[in-house]
């Protein structure tokens, strides 16, 4: 099987018109579970606003710099609204003047803003969301996004920093108070961080692909701890570094069809609550009789020597790309997941055929789940990782000469004006013109 990467972008280019990302390419395959060192992407080329002579000096003793980091954890838009215009989901600017003073302002709506200083540190502060009020504010329409309520506040962090000799930084997500990307929860699996109805979003769609997402139990896409983290030294050579983590992604299918083989398997599951294949790539909840898909574990599965840190590490505007082979690796492991159950002995072929042929529907129903979902021409959600500015969607402008990183970059009913469009973890700097 070949490896359906693309090549990587250079991701030092600044933005040089009003969109904040590229629409990636659905050639790229994102994966991903790891919680691993963060992916530092170098940028070799020189601010936008290097290339005027009339913008920039070369750096000596003595010259200052205007100077701006961001850290914004949620942006974009919302079953048509604008998380712009909501206070509760505003980020933070961090700006020094080049003469010493430093000002923090809002990314976003301003209403109810505040900021803290970092402490040991005058040119930096921090301004972590309020998880209830970020929760009030999601519930919109029908509430297809939430954070679970003891979220970490450490997880829905935002900094910025900005100093006068030409460097700044701004982060989002899981960072500390000084902006650095936290890459443990102390030893703790990392919690849940954001939950996507999928089911009440895709049932409304036209066509076979919205009778088959009506006709499921449940349908959603499970987020972990996600960050970013942008700087740029106006007075090194290589000026931008930007950096992203995302420990997981994960989707969850509701089926009465998998509830025919649970009972089927029938004492064979006394005490047994959760049925796993050997790599992990999955699991059944033999309750609710629900299947969680690790997105990130199965690509990684399914091209094993391009994604050794899953969803890190991966070029700018990486996609998510489910593919036949993608989908036969998962259907591979349901199977192998189900008949591990199973003992040996006389009855173990009777039991194995009456099982694969119940899972038969259910592999079918999961071949045309995941290619409608994620189709290469018109899939319905698109998942991008380290999403960088270099051109695309126009509706949130980012300043000339900024270098912005979103860890996460969600897409559901992409062109419906009802849809979803959201940036997770997003971290963004400069300008840093010479005062």
């Amino acid at each position: 099987m070949s490896d359906p990467t693309r090549d990587p972008e250079t991701s030092g280019t600044a933005n040089t018109n009003k969109d904040p990302f590229r629409k990636p390419s659905r050639r790229a395959v994102v994966v991903g579970t790891a919680w691993a060192v963060p992916a530092v992407i170098a940028a070799n080329a020189a601010p936008a606003w290097a290339a005027s002579p009339h913008d920039f000096v070369p750096c000596s003793s003595g010259h200052i710099y205007q100077t701006v980091g961001r850290g914004r954890f949620l942006s974009g838009s919302l079953l048509g609204t604008n998380l712009d215009t909501l206070a509760s989901v505003n980020g933070i600017v961090v700006s020094n003047d080049g003469h010493g003073v430093v000002t923090p302002t809002a990314w976003g709506n301003t209403s109810g803003f505040s900021a803290t200083p970092v402490s040991g540190d005058a040119y930096a502060y921090a301004a972590p969301l309020s998880i209830s009020a970020l929760n009030a504010a999601l519930n919109i329409g029908v509430g297809p996004i939430s954070l679970p309520v003891n979220t970490p506040v450490g997880l829905v962090n935002q900094y910025g920093r900005a100093v006068q000799n030409g460097f700044s930084a701004g982060a989002s997500g899981a960072v500390n108070n000084n902006g650095v990307i936290q890459t443990d929860n102390n030893g703790a699996a990392w919690p849940d961080l954001a939950t996507l109805d999928l089911k009440t979003l895709v049932s409304s769609v036209s066509g076979g692909l919205g009778t088959l997402v009506g006709g499921l139990t449940n349908l959603k896409l499970v987020i972990g701890a996600v960050a970013a983290r942008a700087t740029l030294d106006a007075c090194a050579a290589t000026p931008a570094t930007r950096q992203y983590l995302v420990s997981y992604v994960k989707l969850v299918v509701g089926t009465g069809l998998l509830g025919a083989v649970i009972s089927a398997l029938g004492a064979l599951l006394s005490g047994v609550t959760t049925i796993t294949d050997p790599d992990n790539l999955l699991s059944i909840n033999t309750t609710s009789g629900e299947l969680t898909i690790d997105l990130g574990a199965l690509v990684q599965n399914a091209y094993p020597g391009s994604y050794s840190n899953k969803l890190n590490g991966l070029a700018p505007n990486t996609a998510l790309l489910i593919n036949d082979h993608v989908i036969t690796t998962l259907t591979d492991a349901l199977v192998a997941a189900v008949l591990s159950i199973i003992p040996g002995g006389v009855l173990y072929d009777v039991l194995r055929a009456t099982v694969t042929g119940l899972l038969t529907p259910v592999v079918s129903l999961l071949s045309s789940l995941l290619g409608g979902l994620f189709s290469t021409t018109d899939g319905v959600v698109n998942i991008v990782l380290n999403a960088q500015n270099s051109g695309g969607p126009s509706d949130f402008p980012v300043t000339t000469g900024a270098y912005d990183v979103a860890a996460l970059w969600l897409t559901v009913l992409p062109g419906v004006a009802n849809g979803v469009n959201l940036y997770l973890a997003r971290a963004s700097v400069g300008p840093n013109p010479q005062v």
